[in-house]
């Protein structure tokens, strides 16, 4: 994802962890080790439910953990702010998540991001799925993730997102780090976000699979494989570095149907939506390899499919290499994703563990119109024009005019076998879409 988080907690905070890969060891240290006393860290719960053909859907109790960079970083036994890296006497705090405007409902089956919190503490905010005191890990390979979303509030330039990241499970806990996991450390993604922490390291890497990006005006699916994980430095960091940032994405708007996603249109927008994402393998069984990432939309008792896109050698909207090689070339840019490791790269994160993201954000930098307007602004080439948001209005002023209202509810998250998540899904499972 694009960096464009400004957290808030009684005072600005900046990140406080990072990831050192040496070899194929992944040593984390966290820089924010010590653990604060002034505000209690207790996470909500969450309520998953995990899914087989054979057994229905059974309750997983799990917790979200706010990222380290919304919260308060310290001197140990003092309310000034951590400005340099002293790995001696630092402290991260909890937080009150109410108060950074985040909610779950009575039965914890949903949770709600608000763009802006009590007291006005704004810029959205990112949560981590955990099980006890580690990030929980999902291996998604020959199965299928499902949830509803409402994004009906938000509009042009902000972003809610639901996506996996290959980050460690711990959040680097142990040793020096005596926060971890519990406390949002060890952030990464395929954008490879900076942490000003550290001198000498630009940013950290790691295989993304963003499976929900959207507004009320544009919605995108995309895999950004990486082809190394850690820090970064200089070009490495950059658009042929370690990751493909832009990678292979589906945004029904960018493949020419202006009138599939949007307020009042195929996917309505204005309406909750159920999202099914399944990952399906070459043979059928979870030790084949990944060879399709397939998305359709439940919504008013109808199954939607991604419409046939109307660009010259796509045929399909589903991310298979097929259609992520024409993209590239339709859209006349270098195959990064081949190059970064494609679908294998995805796999491997897979089967490793990666650890399930729910973000609210707005990017001011860009004003989200890579998701949502044109890239560049007024261009009429191919893969340009991703929504139909107006770039020259909507500016920063106009995102910020809308953070009071902006919110996004992610609920009934379930994953499990092909066909196991929705009883609507079961009727349609040999859909070809």
């Amino acid at each position: 994802l694009l960096q464009g988080f400004v957290g808030q907690l009684f005072r600005q905070v900046d990140k406080t962890a990072f990831r050192i890969w040496i070899g194929f060891e992944a040593l984390v240290v966290a820089l924010a080790q010590q653990v604060g006393t002034r505000i209690p860290n207790l996470s909500p719960l969450i309520i998953m439910r995990n899914c087989t053909e054979d057994d229905g859907c059974q309750d997983e109790q799990l917790s979200l953990v706010l990222d380290s960079n919304w919260r308060w970083v310290h001197v140990v036994g003092g309310y000034q702010n951590c400005a340099h890296y002293d790995p001696a006497d630092c402290a991260i705090e909890g937080v009150n998540y109410s108060k950074q405007g985040i909610r779950t409902d009575p039965e914890n089956l949903s949770v709600t991001l608000q763009m802006q919190g009590a007291g006005g503490a704004g810029g959205g905010s990112r949560l981590f799925v955990a099980d006890g005191q580690d990030y929980k890990t999902f291996n998604l390979i020959n199965r299928e993730l499902t949830f509803e979303v409402d994004v009906s509030s938000l509009e042009c330039g902000t972003n809610g997102a639901l996506y996996f990241v290959s980050m460690d499970a711990t959040g680097g806990k142990g040793g020096n780090n005596m926060a971890g996991a519990p406390y949002g450390l060890g952030y990464c993604d395929a954008q490879c976000p900076a942490n000003r922490w550290y001198e000498g390291i630009q940013g950290f890497c790691c295989t993304e699979m963003d499976i929900w990006e959207a507004n009320r005006q544009a919605s995108a699916f995309t895999a950004h494989p990486c082809s190394s994980s850690g820090p970064c430095n200089g070009q490495e960091c950059g658009h042929d570095g370690f990751c493909d940032r832009a990678g292979c994405d589906v945004n029904t708007y960018r493949l020419g149907d202006f009138q599939f996603y949007g307020p009042g249109m195929v996917v309505d927008s204005n309406k909750p939506v159920t999202v099914v994402t399944q990952f399906l393998t070459d043979d059928g069984t979870d030790s084949g390899n990944l060879s399709e990432i397939r998305q359709m939309y439940l919504q008013d008792g109808n199954v939607i499919s991604n419409p046939k896109p109307t660009l010259p050698r796509i045929n399909a909207t589903n991310l298979t290499p097929k259609y992520c090689a024409s993209e590239k070339a339709d859209f006349r840019s270098a195959d990064l994703f081949q190059s970064k490791g494609g679908l294998s790269e995805i796999t491997s994160a897979f089967r490793k563990g990666m650890v399930l993201t729910l973000s609210l954000w707005e990017d001011k930098s860009t004003e989200m119109r890579w998701l949502d307007s044109f890239v560049p602004i007024g261009s009429s080439a191919p893969g340009d024009k991703r929504g139909r948001c107006n770039a020259s209005k909507i500016t920063t002023e106009f995102i910020k005019a809308h953070d009071a209202s902006a919110y996004t509810t992610y609920s009934h998250i379930r994953y499990g076998e092909i066909g196991s998540t929705t009883a609507a899904r079961r009727l349609s499972v040999s859909l070809q879409v």
